[in-house]
């Protein structure tokens, strides 16, 4: 019977990682790993919204280029759109989703604004270092810390 509960134990806490690796106690997911809440993921969140407002035909797609501007992909934004990661105020793209100035309003009338959560969400990245993180979006979060005995194995056995 013991070595049931052992290999039990094994089995539980072996499919579970953590990386404790950054000193900082920093950890920046990969693919198939769970998405963690607090990061902005540029594939799953902010190509959708550049994709659906602005990188479309006459505006900012490959064919299009408007004042030499691509928004389709991740390495496109980072080479034309000047994104100045953690650096808020001195993004472009920032600035022009943010726009008052009617003539200079990103994307422009008749095409709605950015809502105001797309463009927080837009800030948050910045804010994070506009890195192309990655993760498994239908990854389950393991949490190997708060496994007990009493709790989680026993009632198996």
């Amino acid at each position: 019977m013991k070595i049931y509960v052992w290999l039990l134990v094994m089995v539980i806490f072996s499919s579970c990682k953590h990386d404790l690796s950054n000193p900082d106690g920093t950890h920046e997911p990969g693919p198939g790993e769970p998405c963690d809440t607090s990061i902005v993921y540029f594939d799953a969140q902010i190509l959708p919204i550049l994709r659906a407002n602005c990188a479309m035909s006459g505006c900012h797609d490959d064919a299009s280029r408007q004042d030499g501007v691509v928004l389709t992909t991740y390495e496109k934004v980072m080479q034309t759109a000047d994104v100045r990661p953690n650096n808020l105020s001195g993004s472009d793209l920032y600035e022009v989703i943010t726009e008052s100035r009617e003539d200079k309003v990103m994307p422009p009338p008749p095409r709605p604004r950015l809502s105001a959560a797309q463009t927080a969400l837009i800030a948050r990245w910045i804010n994070q270092g506009a890195k192309r993180l990655t993760c498994d979006q239908n990854a389950s979060a393991c949490d190997s810390l708060n496994i007990s005995f009493t709790q989680h194995i026993k009632p198996i056995i």
